[in-house]
């Protein structure tokens, strides 16, 4: 516990001069910021990144709300994904699915679309695995392959 307040306290340093309004790209914020946490998930899990991740969702969100036919929307989508599934703690449905849904449906042809799926399928399993086993439901695995069509 220690450690993970070290480490945000460590973050929150890095960004509390940052000024959303400064931003120039929002691809170039992605690469700089996002960018690093993709080669290392195990990284993003830990909560290293967690601070990182709840800028990220607000800068996200934001920018897809005032520009809702940008061509960066699955890759928004898939980064939003993953600060969802870090960072919420609801239950009842899953914001961060239907974020990755969503890249699928809306942009198939996207270079983020199988990554969507990717991130969703091992989401699904990683959901239905324990100690006997893996047991996904059939209408899991329906949905699974349904997502899996749409991509071809």
């Amino acid at each position: 516990a220690k450690n993970s307040l070290l480490g945000w306290q460590k973050s929150l340093k890095k960004w509390s001069n940052f000024n959303p309004k400064k931003i120039k790209s929002i691809e170039g914020f992605i690469k700089t910021y996002l960018g690093p946490l993709e080669n290392d998930k195990g990284e993003t899990a830990s909560g290293d990144n967690d601070i990182t991740l709840l800028v990220a969702g607000g800068v996200l969100s934001k920018y897809l709300n005032d520009h809702p036919k940008t061509k960066l929307a699955p890759e928004i989508l898939y980064w939003l994904s993953i600060a969802e599934r870090r960072l919420s703690s609801t239950y009842f449905f899953s914001l961060s699915d239907l974020y990755l849904k969503d890249c699928i449906k809306l942009y198939p042809k996207s270079r983020f679309a199988r990554k969507c799926y990717n991130e969703y399928a091992e989401n699904i399993e990683f959901g239905y695995s324990g100690s006997s086993g893996t047991d996904i439901p059939v209408e899991e695995k329906q949905e699974l392959e349904r997502l899996k069509k749409i991509l071809k």
